[in-house]
C-alpha cells in the first residue's frame, strides 16, 4: 500500500511538472517576439533619425519627395513607397513619386485615381494598415498585399499628402508583417514629413513677404536680416516693444490680425504670467537691456490653444547706434515637441521591456572603441560591479565557453568581413561570479557609413538556459503534440477556471485577426455571456445549436463578417476534477453562404414554375376554347396535349394522350395503321423542311360514314434551334 501512495505521488508531481514546462515554454516564445521587436523597432528609430536630419538639409522641393519615398522603404522594409500630392486647386496638376514601382504615362494616371479613391476611406492624420481585400478593389494595386497608409492635409501648399507603403502578393514572403507597432512608427514619420512640409512652405512665404516691406535703407536692413535669419513668424516692433507689423505667418499661427495687435506688447496677448515665468524674466531682461535672445517659450493664440514658440528676438540699432527697433522670428515648434515626446516614450518603453523581459542590451561605439551594458545584461554574465570600469568588450570574449569561442567569432567576423547587417546566434559563457555554464540566445545589429565599415554594434541576449534543458527533455512529446494543435483545420482556444487565456492556436489567430480572444469566448453560463457580448457589439448574432455549441456572427477588424461554429468543452485533471474549457472554432461562412445561395435558388426555382404553371393553365385556356381541334406531339412521338374541341370531336385522343403515335391504333379501330403511317410520315416531313405541312386525310367514322380532315403539321424550335413541339391541327 505504501507503495502505491508513493508512485501517485510521484506521478502527481510529474505532471504538474509537465504543466510548468509547457507554460515555461509559452512565456520563453513570447520573450523571444518581444526580443526579435524590440530590436527592429530600435532599428527603424534610428533610421528614423537619420530621415529627420537629413530632410532639414534638403531645400529642393523634388528632391525632398523623392528623399521621403526612398526613406519609406529604407525605414519600414517594404517593396515599394508612393507619396501623392493632390491640390485643392483642380488647376494645378498633381504630383506622383514611387520609389520600387515603374511609372509610366500608361498607368499614371490609373494610379493616381486608385490613390484617391482608397484614400478617401480613411481618415486624415493617422496612419492605417490596408489589407489585400480593398487593394484587390483596384486595377493598379490587385496584386498588392497589404500597405501602411498616412495622408494629411497641408496648409500651406493647399493640398492633401499620402504616403503609402506597399508590399506585393508576389514578395509577400520575404518581407515581415506590417503590425502595429510599424504602423505607429509611420505615423510618428508621417507627421514629422507633415511638419518639415509645413516648415518649408512657410520659409518660401516668409521670403515672399519679405519683398513687401518698406523700399527706404532702414526696411531693406530689416529685409537682410529677416531674409537671413527668420523661418516662421516675424513681429517686428518699435523700440519700446509695440507691434508695428507682423507677417501672415504670425497671424496664421496666432490667430490675430495686424489691426488687433498693431500698438501691443507681445507678451500682452501671447504670454501667461504664471506659465514658464523662468522664461518671461530672461526675456524681459534681454529686452530691457536690448540684448539679442534665443528661447522656447509657451505662447496662447486668440482661440486659447497653446503652442510651443521658438523664438529670437534680435535689437536694431540706426548708423549712429541708436535704437530704433525689435524684430522677433517665431518658429511654431509644437509638433517638434510632440514629435520628442513621443521618442521618448517610446525609448522609455523600450528599456522597461528590456527590463522586465530580462533582455541584456549592449552597444559598442567602434569609432571610440567604448562599450555600454544594461544592468540586465551585467547580471547575466555574473559580471562584478568593480569590472564597470574595465573593457567590456574583452571581458565578454573571456566569458565565452572555450567550445563556442571559435564559432562566435567567426560569426561576429562576418559582420566585419561580409554585407552581412545582423547576425543571430546561441553560445554558451561561464558567468564570472560562480563559473556557472549558461546559455545565451543572442542578436547582433550592424550600423555601417558609405564605404562599408561598421561604426557600431547593437546586440541584445536573452538567457534560455532553463528553457533548454527542460526543452531537451520533452522536445519530441511537445513538438507533436503542438504540430497537431497548430496545424488542425480549427481555431483551439484553451482557458483556465477564472476565464483567462492559457493558449491559442495560429488557426484562431488566422481566422479571427484577435490576439485576445476573450471576445468571442464561451465560459460557464454561455447565454448569458453571449446576449452580453451582443449587447456590447463585440458579436453580431449567435444561435444555439446544441447543448454547449453555438453559431457566432462575428465581425473581424477588417471589416469582414465570419460565421463561427463554436464547441466548448471542459478539461479535466486526472482526478476528473475541471480544470479550464476548450473552445473549438470552425469557420462556416461558406456553408452558410452557400446555404444561403440554395434557399434563394430554391425560391427562384418555386417562383419560376408557379409562373410556368401560370402560362401553362393560361395557354390551355386558351386553347381550349379555340374552334380548331389542336394536338402536341413530343419529339419523340409521344402525345402531351389534346384539346377540348379535338377531344369532343375524335374521343380516341383523351386516352392518347401520354402515349406514343404507334400505339393509338391499338385504342381504337377509328385509327388505322395507315393513317398513323401517313401522319408520322408528314410529321417528319415537317421536321425535316423545318416548316408547316399540310394533307387531307379521308376519314372513316364508326357509323360507316367518311369524312375529308385538312390537317396542319407545325414544327416548334426553341432560340437555340432545338426541337420542342410538334403542333397538329
Amino acid at each position: 500500500m505504501h507503495s502505491v501512495l508513493d508512485y501517485d505521488d510521484l506521478l502527481k508531481k510529474y505532471n504538474e511538472l509537465q504543466l510548468r514546462v509547457t507554460q515555461f515554454s509559452h512565456v520563453e516564445q513570447q520573450l523571444i517576439n518581444s526580443n526579435d521587436s524590440l530590436d527592429h523597432e530600435l532599428v527603424m528609430y534610428k533610421r528614423l533619425n537619420n530621415f529627420n536630419s537629413e530632410a532639414l538639409n534638403i531645400p529642393n522641393e523634388i528632391e525632398f519627395i523623392e528623399f521621403i519615398s526612398e526613406s519609406i522603404i529604407d525605414i519600414f522594409e517594404v517593396e515599394s513607397s508612393f507619396v501623392f500630392i493632390n491640390f485643392n486647386n483642380s488647376e494645378k496638376e498633381s504630383k506622383l513619386c514611387a520609389e520600387g514601382w515603374n511609372l509610366n504615362e500608361a498607368n499614371n494616371d490609373q494610379i493616381k485615381s486608385d490613390i484617391v479613391d482608397i484614400s478617401e476611406q480613411f481618415s486624415l492624420n493617422k496612419s492605417f494598415i490596408v489589407k489585400e481585400d480593398i487593394f484587390s478593389q483596384y486595377k493598379a494595386f490587385s496584386q498588392i498585399s497589404e500597405g501602411l497608409l498616412f495622408q494629411f492635409n497641408e496648409v500651406e501648399m493647399e493640398a492633401t499628402i499620402v504616403l503609402f507603403a506597399l508590399i506585393s502578393k508576389e514578395k509577400r514572403p520575404t518581407y515581415s508583417k506590417l503590425e502595429s507597432r510599424k504602423n505607429t512608427i509611420f505615423s510618428v514619420f508621417a507627421q514629422q514629413v507633415n511638419v518639415i512640409f509645413s516648415n518649408k512652405k512657410k520659409s518660401e512665404k516668409i521670403q515672399e513677404q519679405i519683398a513687401k516691406i518698406s523700399k527706404s535703407e532702414l526696411e531693406l536692413k530689416r529685409l537682410s536680416l529677416i531674409a537671413t535669419r527668420t523661418k516662421n513668424s516675424v513681429i517686428i516692433t518699435d523700440n519700446k516693444g509695440k507691434i508695428e507689423w507682423v507677417n501672415d505667418s504670425f497671424i496664421k499661427t496666432s490667430g490675430y490680425t495686424l489691426e488687433e495687435v498693431i500698438g501691443k506688447k507681445p507678451k500682452d496677448f501671447l504670454q501667461r504670467p504664471d506659465k514658464h515665468k523662468e522664461q518671461i524674466d530672461q526675456l524681459s531682461e534681454a529686452l530691457l537691456k536690448k540684448e539679442p535672445i534665443e528661447l522656447t517659450i509657451l505662447n496662447y493664440s486668440k482661440s486659447g490653444e497653446s503652442y510651443y514658440n521658438q523664438l529670437e528676438i534680435i535689437p536694431i540699432f540706426d548708423e549712429q547706434g541708436n535704437h530704433i527697433n525689435f524684430i522677433s522670428i517665431q518658429k511654431d515648434i509644437s509638433a517638434e515637441i510632440k514629435f520628442e515626446k513621443e521618442i521618448l516614450q517610446i525609448n522609455s518603453r523600450f528599456e522597461l521591456i528590456t527590463s522586465k523581459s530580462n533582455i541584456g542590451i549592449w552597444d559598442r561605439d567602434d569609432i571610440n572603441n567604448h562599450v555600454v551594458w544594461n544592468a540586465v545584461l551585467v547580471n547575466q554574465y555574473g559580471a562584478d560591479p568593480a569590472l564597470l570600469g574595465m573593457d567590456f568588450y574583452d571581458f565578454w570574449k573571456k566569458s565565452i565557453h572555450p567550445e563556442d569561442y571559435n564559432r562566435v567569432q567567426e560569426e561576429t567576423s562576418q559582420l566585419y568581413s561580409t554585407s552581412k547587417l545582423s547576425i543571430e546566434n546561441e553560445y554558451r559563457i561561464i558567468r564570472f561570479d560562480n563559473k556557472e555554464v549558461r546559455v545565451l540566445k543572442c542578436f547582433t545589429l550592424a550600423e555601417k557609413d558609405e564605404q562599408g565599415k561598421v561604426t557600431r554594434l547593437i546586440g541584445s541576449s536573452l538567457d534560455i538556459t532553463e528553457e533548454k534543458e527542460a526543452n531537451l527533455k520533452l522536445i519530441a512529446s511537445e513538438e507533436k503534440y503542438r504540430g497537431l494543435i497548430e496545424n488542425m483545420n480549427l481555431g483551439l482556444v484553451e482557458t483556465n477556471l477564472a476565464g483567462d487565456v492559457v493558449f491559442n492556436n495560429t488557426q484562431f489567430r488566422e481566422l479571427t485577426y484577435l490576439r485576445n480572444p476573450s471576445s468571442i469566448l464561451i465560459g460557464q453560463q454561455p447565454e448569458i455571456e453571449l446576449e452580453q457580448k451582443l449587447k456590447d457589439g463585440l458579436i453580431t448574432n449567435y444561435n444555439k445549436i446544441d447543448e454547449s455549441v453555438y453559431e457566432l456572427n462575428f465581425q473581424r477588424f477588417d471589416g469582414v463578417a465570419i460565421d463561427l461554429l463554436v464547441s466548448t468543452a471542459p478539461v479535466l485533471d486526472q482526478q476528473k476534477n475541471k480544470k479550464g474549457y476548450i473552445t473549438i472554432y470552425l469557420d462556416i461562412s461558406k456553408v452558410k453562404a452557400l446555404q444561403k445561395k440554395l434557399e434563394i435558388a430554391l425560391e427562384e426555382r418555386n417562383e419560376y414554375i408557379n409562373k410556368v404553371n401560370s402560362m401553362r393553365l393560361f395557354y390551355e385556356s386558351i386553347l381550349d376554347h379555340s374552334p380548331a381541334k389542336i394536338a402536341v406531339v413530343s419529339p419523340e412521338f409521344v402525345v402531351t396535349y389534346a384539346n377540348n374541341r379535338l377531344i369532343e370531336k375524335e374521343p380516341i385522343w383523351q386516352n392518347a394522350l401520354g402515349k406514343s403515335l404507334f400505339k393509338v391504333s391499338e385504342l381504337s379501330s377509328s385509327f388505322e395503321t395507315n393513317t398513323i403511317g401517313s401522319l408520322v410520315e408528314k410529321i417528319n416531313e415537317a421536321i425535316k423542311n423545318k416548316q408547316l405541312t399540310q394533307f387531307e386525310e379521308l376519314r372513316t367514322e364508326e357509323d360507316g360514314s367518311e369524312s375529308y380532315i385538312l390537317r396542319s403539321i407545325l414544327p416548334f424550335y426553341s432560340e437555340n434551334g432545338e426541337l420542342e413541339h410538334i403542333i397538329i391541327s
